[in-house]
Order: structure tokens, then C-alpha cells, then sequence
């Protein structure tokens, strides 16, 4: 049933919860697993929901102003002579 215990043990297990705790008690406990594995199962959709929009490509759009393409200009220039800088030059073989 629940990773190997059957319902004899469950059972069991309730029932030396009800002995110890009384029924009050054993019952706000049941309710705050509960709400707990609700919590921990709505985090785990909210995590893959995240992974998955992380996931998706960003849209190409064209650089729009001036100063916009003037930066990706300098990026792509800082970006060459770091990459030559480097041991190897940077360049890979095919």
C-alpha cells in the first residue's frame, strides 16, 4: 500500500496514534500531513511548470534602436576577442 506497509500495519499504526495522542489530536495531525502533501504536490507542479517555461526558446526579434544594435555590435566584438584569447585560439576543428 504505502511503500511496503499493508493495512494491517496501517491500521495498527492509527490506532496506537488514537491511544497516544487521542482522537482529537490524531485527527488535527492526519489533517496536517494532509495539508502538507497538498502543499508538496502543488510545489512539484509549480517547479515543472517553471522547467518548463524555461525550457522554451526566446523569440528572435530585430534590434530596434540604435543604441540596441551598437551593443550587440560591441558584445559580439568582446565576445570574438575573448574567444581568440584564449589557448587554442578559440577556433574548433570540424
Amino acid at each position: 500500500m504505502l511503500g511496503g506497509i499493508g493495512t494491517g500495519e496501517l491500521i495498527l499504526i492509527i490506532t496506537v496514534l488514537v491511544v497516544l495522542f487521542g482522537k482529537k489530536k490524531t485527527t488535527e495531525i492526519a489533517q496536517d500531513i494532509g495539508e502538507a502533501t497538498k502543499d508538496f504536490r502543488r510545489m512539484g507542479k509549480d517547479y515543472e511548470e517553471a522547467a518548463k517555461e524555461l525550457q522554451k526558446p526566446l523569440p528572435d526579434r530585430p534590434l530596434e534602436s540604435k543604441e540596441e544594435k551598437e551593443t550587440g555590435q560591441e558584445l559580439d566584438h568582446e565576445m570574438i576577442t575573448s574567444a581568440k584569447s584564449k589557448p587554442g585560439g578559440g577556433e574548433t576543428s570540424a
